[in-house]
């Protein structure tokens, strides 16, 4: 049975250990150490993680004193669980471990290159300018700190056009919200005539009890009724065609469009009804066939071509006697037909297919 522990890892004797004394936390810590750096290698962050984050814990629990001695060493541990972080795609964990590595040692580099990059991964671009700015401040010559610096001020410029041009089409959307409110035939109108309508309405009720009840589906909007724009109705892609209101799809044919077609009426067909031409080529072309009666050159009748075929066919062929035969090698050739059966008078016909 598995035990109700930590969970399976390679990692398990350094992850559960828990010593006592201050320089056996330092030798366990400078194992942890080590074990990370050859995880991140491998490219195993989650075991890296953990190993990194058993190292930050063993040091919080030192002495003050020697607490204070190894603020660079957290500094080092949390950067590193940073890189951890956001190669498992957890940028908010990466961002909280660089923020604490630059109060551990606002001196370390790497720290503020670490936060520059969850950064960039969390869209706080600017927080990220910041932060490479802070790294080349100890590194001048850095030039991969320049190369990610000057990424960060090309991505602040895209969010810097990006929200401007958002912030344009709101205010166009606006207005255009502001103008189509004062179009005639709007809502206002609309809550015009049912006011209208109801004030007909009282009066109705008030001379004459049998028209009490009136339903308000009795009363049509005026942009309804007349065939008129809404204040949504340029949105959905209407438009008015012939006075009416329809898809902004819908076209009208034109009178030369309507010569060209035709006229497409859908026809009925009564059955048992043959053309007179296709009853006149059937009576005509007896031997033509059943399954064509269009008088295709694949059904044409080809008897005689198939006659004068045979015929020629068999005047050229001859046979050669063998040795021991009454006249060896003499050549016996055919030199007249006096008959062929046509499969006309055998009771059938020569059709090509």
């Amino acid at each position: 049975m598995f035990s109700s522990g930590p969970s399976f890892s390679p990692h398990n004797d350094v992850l559960t250990a828990t010593p006592s004394a201050d320089s056996d936390k330092l030798s366990l810590v400078e194992e942890l150490k080590r074990r990370g750096r050859l995880s991140v290698t491998t490219q195993r962050y989650p075991d890296a993680k953990e190993l990194y984050g058993k190292a930050i814990e063993v040091l919080s629990t030192m002495a003050q004193q020697e607490f204070q001695s190894k603020k660079n060493d957290l500094a080092i541990l949390h950067s590193n669980r940073a890189l951890c972080c956001l190669q498992m795609n957890q940028a908010q964990e990466s961002y909280d471990d660089a923020t604490s590595a630059t109060c551990y040692d606002p001196t370390y580099v790497k720290s503020y290159w670490r936060l520059g990059q969850a950064c960039m991964a969390l869209n706080k671009t600017q927080e990220a300018i910041h932060a490479y700015k802070s790294a080349l401040e100890l590194d001048e010559s850095n030039k991969a700190l320049q190369k990610e610096l000057s990424k960060a001020e090309q991505q602040w410029i895209k969010d810097q056009e990006e929200a401007a041009r958002l912030e344009k089409e709101r205010l166009e959307n606006t207005a255009a919200a502001v103008v189509d409110e004062t179009v005639p035939g709007s809502t206002t109108t609309s809550v015009s005539r049912r006011s209208s309508s109801s004030n007909v309405s009282a009066n109705a009720k008030n001379s004459d009890n049998d028209n009490m009840n009136i339903d308000d589906e009795d009363y049509v909007d005026d942009d309804e009724e007349e065939g008129k724009f809404s204040k949504s109705d340029h949105v959905r892609g209407y438009k008015i065609i012939n006075g009416k209101k329809t898809s902004f799809f819908h076209h009208e044919q034109t009178e030369e469009e309507k010569r060209l077609i035709g006229d497409i009426t859908p026809k009925r067909i009564e059955p048992n009804t043959v053309p007179a031409e296709l009853s006149s080529s059937t009576q005509q072309d007896k031997d033509v066939s059943a399954w064509n009666k269009a008088g295709t050159w694949e059904e044409k009748d080809v008897t005689d071509w198939a006659i004068e075929s045979v015929k020629g066919k068999v005047m050229e062929a001859f046979y050669q006697l063998p040795e021991g035969s009454p006249d060896p090698n003499a050549c016996i050739r055919i030199v007249d037909i006096s008959k062929l059966i046509s499969s006309k008078n055998a009771g059938g016909s020569a059709h090509a297919s």
